[in-house]
């Protein structure tokens, strides 16, 4: 584990399995609070394909509510209403009344 990495769960503590399905959220959040710092690389690293994957229902359900516990726990403003769009947005593609433009066939 490099030096950066090491220093960075050092500061920030390690995943917390009260946030299922967003335990990296959550832990991005404590990083910040402990003074960590992030930044967005010009390169793309790794490609991420959803072909054929399907959530269950249980996983579905169990991220929106961790985002609520985070909105709650870390007191973001908006947090409550963010999250609920968020549980209808997932909630339309699990029942597939909306397709994100990002999973069409190109």
């Amino acid at each position: 584990m490099n030096d950066y990495r090491r220093r960075f769960f050092n500061m920030a503590g390690l995943y917390d399995s009260h946030y299922p399905n967003a335990e990296d959220k959550e832990l991005w959040l404590r990083g910040l609070r402990v003074g960590c710092c992030y930044a967005n690389l010009p390169e793309q690293l790794i490609e991420y394909s959803t072909d054929e994957y399907v959530k269950s229902w249980s996983s579905t359900i169990k991220r929106p509510l961790s985002f609520l516990r985070i909105a709650k726990d870390y007191k973001i403003k908006l947090g409550y209403t963010q999250s609920l769009f968020f549980f209808v947005y997932v909630v339309a593609i699990k029942l597939q009344i909306y397709k994100p433009r990002a999973l069409r066939a190109h």
